[in-house]
């Protein structure tokens, strides 16, 4: 699914145009693209560390990029006058 997101074409791409890998403990992989097979070197998947009650992976075309990431907070929100780092009013 993030293959197909992140090439843009959703469900338009038949799923047996391409081939992915996605075990426990292993990094995904895109193992195999049709009708080009070259495309599958240029694709980077990552699964994402994620609560147990989500999924999510990663798909990026190039390997000029490094993933950063950050904890989010979820007491801290934009407080009534769109300040960051203000919590709600009681």
């Amino acid at each position: 699914e993030a293959y197909l997101k992140a090439k843009g074409v959703g469900l338009s791409l038949p799923l047996d145009q391409f081939d992915v890998s996605f075990l426990p403990n292993e990094e995904p992989q895109l193992l195999a693209t049709r009708p080009d097979p070259a495309e599958a070197r240029n694709w980077r998947l990552l699964a994402l560390d994620l609560p147990s009650d989500y999924a999510g992976a990663l798909a990026v075309a190039g390997s000029a990029w490094k993933l950063k990431r950050w904890k989010w907070d979820p007491g801290l929100v934009l407080g009534s006058g769109g300040e960051k780092g203000t919590y709600p009013q009681n």
